[in-house]
């Protein structure tokens, strides 16, 4: 249902229950009129009490259809938290779905960083080195550097791709 429809009908409710509240002393004082001109003096209380029987049936109506529309009124409600839990839901999948994605390029970030840190290593031992051997470990330390730069490369294709992938989602 929508805003407009319960608000409709709150209206109505407010105006049937203004209307019962201005109808129940009407008919109170319609049937105290009508059974002291029926009766000029009620000389049995029983037969006096039983001129009120219009009245008691009334109300006893009156009761009823408020308990049915007390029922309606219930229904409506149970709808409306059923749509709202619904989409509490869903908000709470894509919200689910969301940090899933946020941890894994949460984790390609830090293996990027991790590569970082290594390339920046292997660089400052290729700038020290100087005799033979450090000419070896140099090649090695390139090799090694050459292979870190491929990873970070990979990687950040991969988070590229996780991104895209995201905003077409």
């Amino acid at each position: 249902m929508t805003d407009k429809e319960i608000k409709i009908l709150k209206t109505r409710y407010k105006t049937i229950w203004v209307t019962v509240m201005i109808l129940i002393p009407v008919v109170l004082i319609a049937t105290y009129l009508f059974v002291t001109k029926v009766t000029s003096s009620p000389t049995e209380p029983g037969p006096f009490g039983d001129l009120f029987g219009l009245a008691n049936a009334l109300f006893s109506g009156l009761a009823f259809s408020g308990i049915i529309y007390t029922i309606f009124l219930q229904q409506l409600e149970l709808e409306l938290t059923r749509e709202e839990l619904s989409k509490s839901a869903q908000a709470q999948i894509e919200s689910q779905r969301a940090l899933a994605t946020q941890v894994e390029q949460m984790a390609i970030a830090s293996r990027l960083n991790a590569y970082s840190i290594m390339i920046e290593h292997y660089r400052e031992q290729i700038r020290q080195s100087n005799n033979v051997q450090s000419v070896i470990n140099r090649d090695n330390n390139e090799r090694k550097l050459n292979g870190y730069i491929k990873f970070t490369e990979n990687a950040l294709d991969e988070l590229i791709n996780a991104s895209k992938a995201n905003k077409v989602k």
